[in-house]
This record gives C-alpha cells, structure tokens and sequence, in this order.
C-alpha cells in the first residue's frame, strides 16, 4: 500500500523531517561519489526504545530510495535500541563504513545519538553526519550550536525532491 506525502506526515508526525535530512545527505553522497567515481554509501541509522519498534522513516526512505533510484548511492539501514551500549552501536556503524552518516532523532535517543556524532566523529572526521526527525527539527539552530562533532544540518528539501537528488 502506498501513501501520499500529507497522508504520511499526518500518520507519522515528524517523519518528513528526517526524510528531509536523508535526501540531503543522499544528495551529499551523490556529488562525493561523482567527484571519487565510487559508489557512495548512506547508512540511515535508527536507535530504537525497543527491539520490537521500528523506526518506520528510515524503512520508507530506504523504499523510497529504489523505487525513484539512488543515482549509484548504496543506501542501507542500520538499526539499534537504547538498550545497545554506544560501544556496540558504534562499532556497528564502523563495520558498515558508510560515507555519509544520518540519524532519526526522537526524545528517547537523542542522548545516544549526539554520543554517537561525537565518538564517530573522532573516529571518521571525514565523514559528513547528518541529523533529522521530531528532535532536532523543531529547534534546529539550537541542536547545532550545542553538537560539537561533525558536519550537522537539518536538510530542507522535500521528500518530493528525493529522486533528484540521487
């Protein structure tokens, strides 16, 4: 089954946001990947209140991603809890090797996520982090200034948008 836009952003409030972050960082992956001739990976990472939530943003955007194409860029999922240790989640980040790195941020994993931009962040400095979802989209400018690691942004175009971008 398949829904339009609106009827998604009324069913799963904020999940556009993080649509909008991804297809930026789809878009940052794309040009790096044209620039080094390699295909790009995006790794979407969710860290979940439970094994049994899933965070359906990432899953859509991944769908969404084959169904209007990737323009070369690899996109895959990675998926946590809050249960994970930050060690156990960051290496599992690590082993993916992902060129451009995004999270879903909701107010049960934003400390986990900001934990995770910085420690990454030492580890790759090279590679873009990009953040989206309920948490960070209503006070951007704020997230930012307090995210110390890492290119950060709140992307701005549409999921509309997406398939030109990859």
């Amino acid at each position: 089954m398949s829904i339009g836009v609106a009827e998604y952003d009324r069913a799963y409030p904020g999940a556009s946001a993080f649509f909008e972050v991804a297809d930026a960082a789809l878009y940052c992956a794309k040009k790096r990947g044209q620039e080094s001739g390699e295909t790009m990976k995006v790794l979407l990472t969710a860290v979940n209140a439970k094994y049994i939530h899933s965070n359906l943003a990432v899953y859509d955007l991944r769908a969404y991603a084959e169904a209007y194409g990737t323009g070369g860029a690899q996109v895959e999922i990675g998926e946590y809890t809050i249960n994970h240790t930050i060690d156990y989640i960051l290496e599992g980040i690590y082993k993916a090797k992902p060129d451009v790195l995004c999270f879903s941020c909701y107010i049960w994993n934003l400390d986990y996520v900001e934990q995770l931009m910085d420690e990454y962040h030492k580890i790759c400095p090279e590679v873009p982090i990009w953040v989206g979802g309920p948490e960070v989209s209503y006070e951007t400018e704020a997230f930012l200034k307090s995210a110390s690691a890492g290119d950060r942004g709140n992307g701005r175009r549409g999921r509309r948008d997406f398939s030109g971008t990859v």
